[in-house]
């Protein structure tokens, strides 16, 4: 009866536990992505989302004095924005709050560009419904495209119906 190991057995464990141990640490620069990709599209989504609540709560006659299929910049994505459902104010930095400012530039650097859209919708009368569509892109930098930035995209819309009482 021999007791212990013998070298080969003690190289072959060894050399299955580097593979796995290899396996794992490969694993987690990818999950990391992935959890930064998705922290991004959910970002997006609400802000989409809050504009969307804010445009929806202008009565009616505002959004339909807007052009319709005209993209129009949301604050501080643009430098030269106004916004064309407020009356112009004395300064136009004071039109960019600074909640906006920091919801659109995320601390790792990625920069969120959000715009919004009124629509027809096609078949009904456009001063009783309308479309609303914002759409939020961002440049996702991975090492999956080698440097190179993808642009993400997500779409938001919603219907809006004016109720005469």
């Amino acid at each position: 009866m021999r007791r212990g190991f013998s070298l080969i057995e003690t190289i072959f464990a060894a050399s299955i536990l580097s593979i796995v141990i290899m396996v794992l640490f490969n694993l987690y620069p990818s999950s990391l992505l992935a959890v930064r990709r998705a922290e991004h599209r959910l970002e997006a989504t609400t802000l989409a989302q809050s504009i969307l609540e804010s445009k929806r709560a202008m009565p009616f006659s505002q959004l339909t004095s807007l052009t319709v299929d005209t993209d129009y910049a949301v604050p501080g994505s643009d430098p030269t924005w106004t916004d064309p459902l407020t009356p112009a104010a004395s300064d136009p930095a004071a039109a960019k709050t600074r909640y906006t400012q920091e919801v659109l530039t995320r601390e790792d650097g990625v920069v969120l560009r959000p715009k919004f859209r009124v629509f027809k919708v096609a078949g009904t009368d456009p001063t009783r419904l309308l479309g609303l569509r914002v759409t939020v892109e961002w440049d996702e930098k991975s090492a999956v495209h080698q440097g190179n930035p993808k642009t993400e995209r997500i779409v938001q819309e919603l219907l809006i119906c004016d109720i005469r009482r």
